[in-house]
């Protein structure tokens, strides 16, 4: 469920959580400390270092998106998958700081279960919540940086044991071609 990946290149040269408020600022975003908070950017905020050398890199694939979630401090993210049945085990590149004390979990949906439809977030991409009840726990994971991450299988954030704001941020690798794949989501 999750890879933990060094690259020769930081995704940040300053402070993440200055460079981040900065971003909000930027765009006149609303930021409340004790609220769960989704932002999403253009590619052209993303750092140039980093993604000059993504895109040299690994070829084939590309950044769609990028986009940022903010946990408040003894908080936590619903149990959700990124997409909607069927779930696709697709992934996402997932940056975490001042999540020191926080875990991602990810859970198996039970049999016979009948999920919601899926729902636009903030951005207007589809996810689908879960209830609890609705799933069985499966694993649990501190992320760090960086780390590649399943986001089509039901999995929730829990933050409750940590004094800070967690910050996530997330990138979407893509591949240019469909050739013969299900998705252009790099699964």
């Amino acid at each position: 469920r999750v890879l933990f990946l060094s690259f020769p290149v930081d995704l940040l040269k300053e402070d993440p959580v200055n460079f981040l408020m900065g971003l909000i600022k930027k765009y006149d975003y609303p930021f409340e400390a004790d609220k769960n908070l989704h932002y999403r950017f253009p590619l052209s905020d993303m750092p140039v270092e980093f993604s000059s050398w993504f895109n040299k890199t690994f070829d084939p694939v590309y950044l769609k998106d990028w986009e940022i979630f903010y946990t408040p401090p003894g908080g936590g993210l619903v149990i959700h998958s990124d997409g909607y049945l069927p779930f696709l085990n697709y992934t996402k590149f997932n940056f975490v700081y001042d999540g020191d004390n926080s875990l991602m979990k990810w859970y198996e949906l039970k049999e016979g279960e009948v999920l919601d439809e899926a729902i636009p977030n903030t951005y207007s991409r589809m996810y689908t919540a879960i209830r609890p009840e609705q799933v069985d726990f499966k694993y649990e994971s501190n992320i760090g940086v960086p780390s590649l991450v399943d986001v089509g299988s039901p999995h929730g954030i829990d933050n409750s044991a940590n004094t800070k704001g967690r910050w996530c941020i997330c990138f979407h690798p893509n591949f240019k071609k469909l050739e013969n794949r299900p998705t252009t989501r790099v699964m």
